[in-house]
């Protein structure tokens, strides 16, 4: 299965100004598959060690003596170290923590090696074994769940992907492309990206036994890393009560005491923190929406609460998916399609950067208002609301535009793409109206993976 961080990963290891790279994310999004595929197409001899099966490394990382380390992992994994013809990849790097403050040795002592890390549930062991990280010696990847657009080449849909890869805001649409491209999401929406099962489920679209059996396996999976990686007894049981209560919850404000009601709210505050870092869970800011960088308008109350992968998402509501294809209008449908835009929407920045999240949100007695995500293109704050539909109320985006110095905004549904002008009073006080001339560009949710392409072309 091909994805954009084979390319990413490809070009990183014939630069002559790399530095060791460190994949982030979630267990089974795909990082150590795209590693192995990465350094094949690339012609170099590929050393790999799963750390977590070789624990007695980590005193020998410690020593951060390459003249040792080396060594010990050629007898470990049978095989010689070339700087010119290798590539080194440490697997699940969080079982040796000494193993990410040696990174730096590398980028100092043997820069032409290219070594890349991937690790899962880093915090988790950080937590209880702070280490020295390598600062400026090492540099980020952060890899989620596949994306609607690699699913569609994964599917083969080279056509379809190629056609809305060239659509510009205000051509003409066909009805026909549409409507294939609304079965395609919705298809995406119930089984999600996570590698393993959407491999499943595409070598067997018609049977649901095996993707769905390899979704749990998943679940259970990310349960049982909890209790392997965390020495807290106290923190446990409120990581995995919140585990299996965020998904009921998503697209909505997290309020302690309803997660878990019966418990200090500094330790569900503390699990909510290590599964938003571990990339379990997504938490969307409320945000003041003022200016850039968008980053600095964000508050810690009432985040928004989103999952690593809209299909583990269903699986853990046990919707069953034959239902979900003939109940499209389900109540349900709505927090779906945020869950679909929330997970693309966290790499706005670019892999490189940490995942975030943002929406709007103003209250009153007469004028509560909402947006469902924000994002920054250039010095501009642009407002997103999504619809699961082709219809839906947008007082809130309104009220968002008529705080001046935004240039447009941006319905994400089912509708087909384009442009709505906006003239009417908006009420933004109790007792007072204000007139609003602005630009409405409504897309479809297919388009999610052109977004910033189609935005920028409308602002530059």
């Amino acid at each position: 299965m091909q994805r954009d961080l084979i390319v990413e990963l490809k070009q990183w290891i014939i630069s002559s100004h790399r530095k060791p790279l460190l994949l982030r994310g979630a267990r089974q999004v795909g990082k150590s598959t795209a590693v192995r595929m990465a350094v094949k197409e690339s012609g170099r001899h590929l050393v790999e060690l799963n750390l977590e099966k070789f624990l007695r490394l980590d005193p020998i990382f410690a020593t951060f003596d390459l003249n040792k380390i080396i060594p010990a992992i050629e007898a470990e994994a049978r095989t010689r170290i070339d700087t010119e013809s290798s590539v080194l990849f440490l697997d699940e790097i969080q079982a040796t923590p000494q193993a990410i403050a040696a990174l730096r040795y590398f980028h100092e002592e043997c820069p032409k090696l290219p070594v890349v890390a991937a690790g899962s549930l880093l915090e988790f062991v950080l937590g209880e074994k702070p280490i020295s990280m390598p600062v400026g010696r090492i540099s980020y990847y952060h890899v989620g769940p596949i994306s609607f657009d690699e699913f569609l080449v994964a599917k083969g849909e080279i056509f379809f992907r190629e056609k809305i890869s060239k659509f510009s805001l205000g051509d003409d649409w066909p009805v026909s492309i549409h409507e294939h491209g609304i079965r395609l999401v919705r298809e995406f929406m119930m089984v999600g990206g996570m590698p393993a099962a959407l491999d499943k489920y595409l070598a067997q679209p018609a049977s649901t036994r095996d993707w769905i059996n390899e979704l749990q396996s998943i679940i259970d999976t990310y349960k049982d890393d909890f209790a392997k990686y965390t020495r807290r007894d106290t923190l446990l049981p409120v990581l995995q009560q919140i585990y299996d209560f965020a998904p009921r919850y998503l697209g909505k404000n997290l309020i302690l005491k309803e997660v878990a009601p019966d418990v200090r709210h500094e330790y569900v505050r503390s699990a909510i923190a290590l599964l938003e870092k571990s990339r379990v869970l997504l938490l969307s800011k409320q945000n003041d929406g003022v200016g850039v960088p968008l980053i600095a308008g964000d508050k810690e109350k009432a985040p928004k609460i989103f999952w690593v992968d809209v299909g583990l998402a269903n699986r853990m509501l046990n919707l069953d998916p034959t239902w979900m294809a003939m109940n499209l209008d389900m109540i349900h449908a709505g927090q779906v399609a945020e869950q679909f835009v929330a997970q693309h929407l966290q790499w706005w920045s670019g892999p490189g950067q940490s995942p975030g999240l943002h929406y709007w949100a103003r209250g009153g007695k007469t004028t509560n208002a909402e947006v469902d995500f924000l994002v920054q293109l250039g010095t501009k704050i642009i407002p997103l609301e999504v619809k699961s539909g082709v219809a839906g109320s947008l007082r809130s985006l309104h009220q968002f535009l008529s705080k001046g110095d935004v240039p447009f905004g941006v319905r994400l549904d089912m509708d087909l793409p384009r442009f709505h002008a906006i003239d009417h009073d908006v009420r933004v006080e109790k007792d007072k109206h204000q007139r609003l001339k602005s630009t409405l560009i409504s897309l479809p949710l297919y388009m999610i993976g052109e977004l910033r392409r189609l935005l920028d072309s409308q602002l530059y």
